[in-house]
């Protein structure tokens, strides 16, 4: 794995109309609307032929009819487009009785718009994961659960088209209706979506770009934005009537919004009391305290309607995120990365309260999938009550003192069945590393146990990092690395790190309220005989450089075979062992603080010597413990090999070599000791 890519950052104004945001920066028209369009929404006993009647009378064209229990949504076109002349068509209809018993409401075809800020940071590619630059994952503590391994609901993205060819979400999307092009492709022409989509359901541990909160899940992508970032109230009608008709949807994201439309609210009744769907929706980007809409049917509908705010990185409100006793909980905001189309740029920095929405949706994925038998309503009360145990700050400057009561997502507090405090759980963090190859050992499970219970479980990244829990600092990042917020901390807790087709890891620590370092693990495949390994620790800066020795010696000595950096050997060829990469060699960051050792074949009358030089600091070297150095020795089982031993260098001794032990007759013998040659 290379080194993490020097990346780019530059801020560029997109070149969209500046009705393509609602954010402090940009002028944001509550009422604009679609110029010669009106949404009549009739009483439900009302018959296509009066409405085709009425439609006629006004001089309107019926586009398109949507019939729900509580009214017949039409979208009417007009020829003449001038806005007095349209409200005057409007307000007509409004005061003539003879349509008083069956029209419900007259309103304009609202425009919406997604919640983000007008500049993009921008993030270079490269093949190098992008996992430590989420902060928001770990702030609501998405490294702490054990994530559900069954899959999770299906999560409806209403927004402008997810970009389903990207290597994040290839085979994660659904494709719906695409309403502003009507036809059935929802490709992302504007970015949006994609990066809300990343947030939510982006695959884990592929060795590139981003995780998903909720990686298990799939997205059903529904284009209702087009590629300036708006559209019309009818069309996001259209689009929730057709998330609630899909039986895999548990949960629809609306990281958009816009003024109140009665023919919205009754599409959202539809979908959250009909269906039984959960509504998580954008609370704005306005910095006031001004209900937007869906967000705002948080109000009606409470429990199934989850307004959401967004938070920076210090758990303050984000400069541009609205705020009110409406908004049902906080989620992280302000910089996030995550997905965009490729034609564009891949991986991009967004901020707004679009950004925070995928958060909350992803947690209730998980949530659903934890909980299958509960209602839209349990769902969502969960969300909104098991938040973060420390309040947000309500001093007039981190967060407005307006007596809102909401918390900040918490995904430890969320899927675990009591409240967690800090003196419930441990931390234990490592690196587990493929001892063939010198690369992460990527996709292992990682489990911690209390006698039989499961306390706690991570997959091995590429890139991994572990948090500080009281204040969400990354503690440490690297390559391989492994972290596990363990519930129950407490003594004699059993880790093991499993892989299909690899030796298995299995080792007792005492995971208490502090953290624990598990080493610098490395995990042979289920290859022969012997795997002679040894790591030191990456934040090592001493004189210390290593290199290592496999001194075969035979009856006969002029057989006698050095394996080394310089002759490193061959599977094929007698002593039939190799050393697989030389840590001043390296090919990538892993292999600069280890080295393995393969003997692939125990040949009889051979007795193998195994020793570590200390080349750099040289005679009466004292840094053997400073530099963290374990040698691991691995010995074939019959199926897969086993772990004989784990060897600290013996403390107290100084040296320039330091004898590990060595094998004869199939037999690993230690010696362990340190020594200089006269």
């Amino acid at each position: 794995m290379k080194k993490l890519a020097t990346f780019i950052v530059f801020v560029i104004n997109l070149c969209f109309t500046f009705n393509l945001y609602a954010s402090t920066n940009v002028t944001f028209l509550r009422d604009a609307h679609v110029p010669g369009e009106v949404i009549i929404v009739f009483k439900p006993n009302v018959s296509i032929f009066t409405i085709n009647k009425i439609v006629s009378e006004i001089g309107g064209d019926l586009k398109k009819r949507i019939n729900l229990p509580k009214g017949k949504i039409c979208r009417i076109v007009f020829p003449e487009k001038k806005q007095q002349i349209l409200q005057n068509t409007i307000d007509k209809i409004k005061t003539n009785d003879r349509y008083s018993d069956k029209i419900i409401v007259v309103e304009p075809n609202f425009k919406r718009y997604a919640q983000i800020k007008n500049e993009i940071t921008t993030f270079s590619q490269s093949n190098d994961i992008f996992f430590s630059y989420q902060w928001g994952y770990f702030n609501i503590d998405g490294n702490f659960p054990m994530i559900p391994s069954s899959s999770t609901s299906t999560v409806a993205v209403i927004d402008t088209g997810v970009d389903y060819t990207h290597p994040d979400l290839i085979g994660k999307v659904i494709k719906g209706p695409d309403y502003i092009n009507a036809d059935n492709d929802p490709m992302d022409d504007m970015g949006h979506g994609t990066h809300v989509a990343g947030i939510i359901a982006a695959k884990a541990n592929n060795g590139i770009g981003i995780a998903g909160i909720a990686w298990n899940s799939k997205i059903l992508a529904i284009k209702a934005l087009g590629a300036d970032g708006s559209g019309t109230s009818f069309d996001i009608v259209q689009a929730i009537i057709y998330a609630a008709n899909n039986t895999s949807v548990k949960i629809v994201n609306m990281s958009l919004g816009g003024t109140y439309s009665y023919a919205e609210e009754i599409a959202v009744d539809y979908l959250v009391n009909t269906k039984g769907k959960l509504l998580v929706a954008a609370a704005g980007n306005s910095g006031n305290n001004e209900p937007l809409y869906p967000a705002g049917f948080s109000i009606q509908y409470p429990n199934r309607v989850i307004a959401v705010a967004a938070h920076s990185d210090n758990n303050c409100k984000a400069s541009f995120s609205n705020y009110g006793t409406w908004v049902s909980i906080s989620a992280p905001g302000d910089n996030i990365i995550s997905t965009f189309p490729i034609s564009i740029m891949d991986y991009v920095y967004l901020s707004g309260t679009s950004m925070a929405t995928p958060f909350v949706s992803a947690a209730a994925a998980l949530a659903w999938s934890q909980y299958p038998t509960m209602t839209n309503d349990q769902i969502g009360q969960l969300i909104i009550t098991k938040t973060s145990p420390t309040p947000l700050l309500r001093d007039g400057s981190c967060w407005p003192d307006d007596g809102s009561t909401f918390g900040r997502l918490s995904l430890a507090n969320l899927l675990e069945n009591t409240t967690i405090t800090t003196e419930d759980f441990g931390i234990i963090y490592g690196i587990a590393m493929d001892a063939e190859t010198g690369l992460p050992l990527s996709g292992a499970t990682v489990t911690t146990k209390l006698g039989t219970a499961i306390t706690g479980k991570d997959i091995v990244p590429i890139y991994g990092a572990t948090v500080n829990p009281y204040n969400q600092d990354i503690f440490y990042e690297y390559f391989g690395l492994f972290s596990i917020i363990a519930r129950d901390a407490g003594t004699n807790q059993i880790l093991t790190i499993t892989k299909n087709k690899y030796a298995s890891y299995s080792n007792n620590f005492d995971i208490i309220n502090n953290f624990i370092y598990a080493g610098f693990i490395p995990i042979p495949p289920s290859k022969p005989y012997y795997w002679l390994t040894i790591t030191w620790s990456p934040k090592y800066t001493g004189t210390a450089s290593y290199d290592s020795y496999l001194f075969a010696d035979y009856l006969d000595d002029s057989k006698d075979t050095l394996i080394y950096y310089d002759w490193p050997g061959s599977f094929y060829l007698e002593p039939y062992a190799r050393l697989l990469w030389d840590s001043d060699s390296p090919s990538n960051p892993l292999q600069t603080n280890s080295e393995t050792i393969r003997i692939s074949k125990i040949l009889s009358g051979v007795t193998y010597h195994y020793f570590i030089e200390d080349w750099k600091t040289g005679d009466g070297s004292n840094e053997w413990a400073n530099s963290g150095i374990r040698a691991y020795i691995w010995k074939w089982s019959g199926t897969k090999p086993v772990l004989l031993n784990v060897i600290n260098p013996p403390s107290g001794q100084r040296g320039r070599y330091w004898y590990i032990g060595y094998i004869i007759g199939g037999t690993f013998n230690l010696t362990n000791t340190i020594f200089d040659i006269d």
